[in-house]
């Protein structure tokens, strides 16, 4: 994994110099980071309707430039989506263990 230049100069109390896309084509990526001018480009999914594989070539173009960081900013509904899932996926993973039958007790039978 590349070193994350923004965090690093956010780190470092240095300056940062960044853009917001609304469009989520590879190319402009492509087209900022040969500009070499900005630390971090983020996409503004807010505004733009995007696909999961537009985003998945998105951040592979990203990857091209080690000076560059990145950022997606999530719609709110996607956000309202996302987070309930998160939310019950920890839950049902606590549950699970929860369930599981103290350690050597496997195939025993309680009366």
């Amino acid at each position: 994994m590349k070193p994350n230049r923004l965090r690093e100069k956010l780190n470092a109390g240095e300056p940062t110099i960044g853009t917001h896309l609304i469009c989520a084509w590879p190319g402009l990526v492509e087209i900022i980071g040969h500009s070499g001018v900005f630390d971090y480009v983020e996409f503004v999914a807010e505004y733009s309707p995007f696909s999961f594989d537009q985003l998945e070539n998105w951040g592979r173009t990203i990857e091209l430039f080690p000076q560059m960081s990145s950022m997606i900013k999530l719609e709110e509904l996607l956000r309202q989506w996302a987070a309930p899932r998160a939310e019950a996926a920890r839950q049902v993973a606590a549950w699970q263990v929860a369930a599981l039958p103290p350690a050597g007790t496997e195939g025993e039978t309680v009366q």
